[in-house]
């Protein structure tokens, strides 16, 4: 059992020496000498981590794992994640959010745009941030245009979809920014705010015995940035839905071009997009990084707080 203490604060340790959190802390068990304050080479706060006794390293590391849990506990999407597993080993299946007056209204506005603009709808995209409520819109969209429903959710979205199924609605959080949309009659991306988002996430974990954990650890403002960026390169009129929280474009005669128009603004921007994927130099584009994948979303500082409140606490019980 101490071996595990002894390893989770050394785990610990190295997630904040790597933060850089260390290099901004005053020291701490400073001494004086001639009435002058002094650091020494136990002052600082690695320092007197790595010179505990046995003893007391074992009551430090069992006070700063537990007060680094409480703190991460506060957070609202651990917290639900908890509440919802609970739910879940009690075997209690979670209902599922109905879609609400505002959602029919979204999805009928869309069914007579599209049937305005004439030809049948056989395959459309829908996009948006966890929690927008591109699910419930999907699933409800679909039913009105009498086409199925298919969440990407379980797909790996780093590679090209098969899209060879007619009269589908498909969705994911990064359709748009990983794939080639050209396939798609029309696209839809649900421009709901982030902290919305995460709050439906939250909610639909207690209602659904789901997890919520992806609230605390993606950077859910990058995530909107490029999934905005993917939809606005496409080609054709934007079409705003409920006063822009769902924008709708239908695929121009000549294509939706995404990648031709990303190219030209990766060029303007004095950037060489060669043997990049869609998503890197979308992140590029926004971020002036190339990257890809859900881990370039994820925020590797995420708990660095709770971390940091948790050694402190195990160097205050060391001292009593």
């Amino acid at each position: 059992m101490l071996y595990g203490l002894f390893r989770a604060l050394g785990t610990l340790t190295r997630l904040v020496v790597s933060s850089g959190l260390l290099r901004a802390l005053p020291a701490v068990g400073q001494t004086r000498r001639g009435g002058r304050r002094h650091s020494g080479a136990g002052s600082g706060l690695l320092e007197e981590l790595l010179g505990l006794t046995d003893s007391r390293l074992s009551a430090a590391a069992v006070t700063a794992a537990a007060e680094t849990g409480r703190a991460i506990l506060e957070r609202p999407g651990v917290r639900a994640s908890l509440e919802g597993a609970v739910l879940r080993l009690l075997g209690v299946r979670g209902e599922q959010l109905e879609a609400s007056a505002s959602v029919r209204e979204r999805v009928s506005r869309i069914a007579c745009i599209l049937q305005e603009r004439g030809g049948a709808v056989t395959r459309l995209a829908i996009d948006g941030l966890p929690g927008s409520g591109k699910s419930t819109l999907a699933r409800a969209l679909a039913e009105r245009l009498g086409l199925e429903w298919t969440s990407l959710d379980h797909q790996n979205m780093n590679v090209a979809q098969d899209f060879a199924s007619r009269r589908t609605v498909y969705e994911h959080h990064r359709l748009l920014r990983t794939q080639d949309v050209d396939v798609f009659e029309a696209i839809v991306y649900v421009n709901e705010a982030v902290e919305i988002c995460k709050a439906r996430v939250v909610q639909r974990a207690r209602v659904e015995a789901r997890s919520a954990l992806i609230t605390e650890v993606l950077d859910y403002d990058k995530l909107s940035r490029v999934g905005k960026l993917a939809f606005d390169v496409c080609a054709g009129q934007t079409i705003p839905i409920s006063g822009g929280t769902v924008l709708l474009k239908i695929r121009p005669a000549g294509g939706f071009r995404a990648a031709e128009s990303i190219a030209r603004r990766l060029c303007a921007a004095g950037h060489a997009a060669e043997a990049m994927s869609k998503e890197e130099m979308l992140l590029l584009l926004a971020d002036g990084k190339p990257a890809s994948g859900l881990m370039a979303y994820f925020m590797p500082g995420a708990f660095r707080q709770e971390v940091l409140q948790g050694l402190l606490a195990g160097l205050r019980k060391r001292r009593e």
